[in-house]
Parts: C-alpha cells; sequence; structure tokens
C-alpha cells in the first residue's frame, strides 16, 4: 500500500468497498453542518476502480483534512459527491474515527459536493477544515486518510 501510495512516510489509504455504508439519502444530510469542497486534483477524472486511490497510477494525490468543531467523542466520516451537479456517491465510512484530523482525497475538478460526520448515535456534528495539502507533504503525517 505504501508503494502504491507513492510515499514511504504517509498514512495508507483505508478506503475501500467494504468500509463503506451507502443505505442513506444525501437529503437526510444537514449541510449547514458539513464542509463544501470541490475537486481539484489534475489526476484521474473518474475513479476507475481502485486506481484513484494510487497516485503512482495517476491517482488523486491532493486532500482535505477536517475534524469535529467543538466534539471529542468518536465519529464516522461521510461524504456526497456530485459530477455535473449530479448525485455520483452518497457514502458513510465504517471505521469509526477520533477527533484528530483526518484527511480525505479531493478528486478531480469535475467532482463537488461535502463530506459531513456523524456521532455514535447516528446524530450529524458540525466539521471544520484544518487544512489542505498534498500526499507525501508532512503536514498531517499520522492523520488517517480515507
Amino acid at each position: 500500500m505504501f508503494v502504491l501510495g507513492g510515499c514511504r512516510r504517509d498514512a495508507i489509504q483505508e478506503t475501500h468497498p467494504w468500509h463503506l455504508w451507502k443505505g442513506f439519502s444525501e437529503k437526510d444530510i444537514d449541510t449547514y453542518k458539513s464542509v463544501k469542497h470541490s475537486g481539484g486534483d489534475e489526476a484521474l477524472k473518474r475513479h476507475f476502480g481502485f486506481l484513484f486511490h494510487a497516485p503512482i497510477f495517476g491517482g488523486w494525490k491532493n486532500y482535505i483534512a477536517l475534524r469535529p468543531r467543538n466534539y471529542s467523542g468518536t465519529y464516522r466520516i461521510g461524504w456526497v459527491i456530485y459530477k455535473k451537479n449530479r448525485l455520483q456517491e452518497a457514502s458513510i465510512h465504517k471505521l469509526v474515527l477520533n477527533s484528530s484530523p483526518i484527511r480525505l482525497l479531493s478528486g478531480s475538478e469535475l467532482f463537488s459536493g461535502y463530506f459531513f460526520a456523524i456521532n455514535e448515535e447516528g446524530e450529524q456534528i458540525d466539521l471544520e477544515i484544518v487544512g489542505s495539502g498534498r500526499l507525501g507533504d508532512g503536514q498531517f503525517p499520522q492523520s488517517r486518510l480515507f
């Protein structure tokens, strides 16, 4: 995984199909508690299976770092992605997180949408941006990468 990531000192990418839950409607998400984001990566324009998170094969390299605002419990991260204003994907990651920053790949400029967080009780919590960067830049080396 470190070879596919293109940098040895970075956290490995943890987004896999078996980690995602898609049984909800994007209309249930409060966009005021979410972080809007538009992709800007010049890499792959589509997912192409696993390649979108394999930078050495042209996968996405840019990320956004997020954390819950005024919350210290565990939570799960989710995203709603649009491509040309059409819903592409709505997923919640099954892996549990703590309040430290998490990095999420930005995607190409064709994608837009928002990231959101859900606590263990299923309530949406506020998210905030704490940074952005490029894989291997060393800014958030211990933060998990989804």
